[in-house]
């Protein structure tokens, strides 16, 4: 299948209903392995705080779940983060990945709490232009003291949900 091919079928795909698409936020390593749902026919849009992205640190180790190595042998494999990073950038659609968009705010909607069982609720980001995205589900990829938990944190809190454990402060280490 060719590229131009994977993606009109991608783009065909994505003309399906706000509420299945995955909104992702943060364009990190976890985040670009995210905006390869188009490749199992998932609808996403990918937002990323930075106006330019680039690769942060050194590299990374992959290896086999501890059960596959005693049952089958396995070898690591051993990839720059800027190599993967731009394996996987060159894989995700450039339409579909909008550069320079802060998250200010989300709000999610629960119709089945307000007795419809339809399941039409969804999340809604708003972003610092003020413009707004409606998806169904929210993937936070945009790393420990995101904007992403920031906010649920807050509508965790103010509904009184939040565990005392997770109000501390994550700790920095240098």
């Amino acid at each position: 299948m060719t590229a131009e091919h994977q993606q009109q079928q991608h783009q065909q795909q994505h003309t399906s209903k706000v509420n299945d698409t995955v909104l992702i936020v943060g364009a990190s390593i976890a985040g670009m392995m995210q905006a390869l749902l188009w490749k199992a026919g998932i609808p996403y849009d990918s937002y990323e705080r930075a106006a330019e992205v680039r690769a942060l640190g050194s590299a990374l180790c992959f290896n086999a779940t501890t059960a596959q190595i005693f049952k089958f042998g396995s070898k690591g494999y051993i990839i720059s983060r800027a190599m993967l990073y731009d394996v996987l950038r060159r894989q995700v659609h450039k339409e579909r990945f909008h550069m320079d968009r802060r998250v200010v705010s989300i709000s999610q909607k629960n119709d089945i709490d307000q007795g419809n069982n339809e399941g039409k609720g969804g999340v809604t980001v708003e972003f610092q232009d003020g413009s707004t995205v409606r998806g169904g589900i929210l993937v936070g990829a945009d790393g420990a003291y995101s904007a992403v938990r920031q906010n649920m944190y807050a509508q965790l809190k103010e509904k009184n949900l939040s565990p005392a454990s997770d109000d501390v402060p994550l700790p920095i280490s240098l």
